[in-house]
């Protein structure tokens, strides 16, 4: 039975990774079922799930695979794609500035004009929200359509929320392999917008790689789930992590920030 499961998971997997028939025979990635990522998971009394695929040894690590086919809402990770687009059709720039509308806001970093990678980087709502109103309905949906990005729906009235609430989704395994497309630059996206993005999607850089990544969370009185997407870049490998955990009812948001990078960062840097 576990291993009628785990072949049934890897079909599964080599589906959604985008390989052709030829790298189902040859290329497919390994999977290896890692009892010490539910365990992690466990130790902090939340559900969820961490992957890690290892680009070198073509190994996809994960640990409870219930909840690679769950669709929900990116909320924040969708500043990734929002950014690209933005970039791609000359909305903004990297020098560009987010101009402060002067309402306040519960986040006090918002409330001023913000640059570009600041506003990434502490995820100013009210900034993409701009961002996508600028990009307006119909391009962003040609865009989304030809960077292969799914699951968005969204009208011309919710253009500026439809990643935070409504009915757009997308899985674990959509995640990874929109960073794993994103990374090995074959999206189709000229090389300065994948240059300027560069510049903004690193989180941190020291002696075991360059650390990039983007959190997001989504929370209502019926729903409350927390993204880390990003990658481990060494001169020698690059390591991608996607978690989605359920944080409990207690945990702040700030505290699931925490909590995310905490554990990205000791998957990424764990065998």
């Amino acid at each position: 039975m576990v291993r009628m499961r785990s072949i049934m998971v890897v079909g599964f997997l080599i589906l959604l990774l985008g390989c052709s028939k030829t790298d189902i025979v040859h290329n497919g990635p390994k999977l290896q079922l890692r009892a010490d990522y539910h365990q992690l998971l466990d130790s902090l009394s939340i559900k969820g799930t961490v992957i890690v695929f290892d680009s070198a040894t073509n190994t996809l690590n994960v640990g409870d695979t219930s909840y690679l086919n769950t669709g929900l809402l990116p909320a924040s990770t969708f500043k990734i794609p929002n950014t690209l687009i933005g970039l791609e059709l000359g909305v903004i720039n990297k020098d560009h500035i987010f101009l402060w509308d002067s309402t306040p806001r519960w986040n006090s970093t918002w409330n001023q004009d913000l640059p570009l990678p600041i506003a990434f980087r502490s995820s100013c709502v009210p900034c993409y929200q701009e961002l996508a109103r600028d990009i307006g309905p119909t391009r962003m949906r040609q865009m989304l359509d030809t960077l292969g990005y799914p699951g968005m729906t969204f009208t011309d009235g919710s253009i500026d929320n439809f990643w935070l609430q409504g009915a757009s989704a997308i899985t674990p395994m959509q995640q990874l392999n929109f960073l794993r497309r994103l990374h090995d630059r074959t999206l189709p996206l000229k090389q300065s917008t994948y240059d300027d993005f560069a510049l903004i999607f690193p989180i941190s850089n020291d002696s075991l790689g360059t650390f990039s990544g983007k959190t997001g969370t989504s929370r209502s009185d019926t729903n409350y789930h927390a993204w880390f997407v990003g990658w481990l870049q060494s001169p020698t490998n690059v390591r991608y992590v996607v978690i989605l955990i359920e944080p409990p009812p207690r945990m702040t948001m700030e505290q699931a920030v925490e909590v995310r990078m905490s554990i990205a960062k000791k998957v990424l840097m764990k065998k």
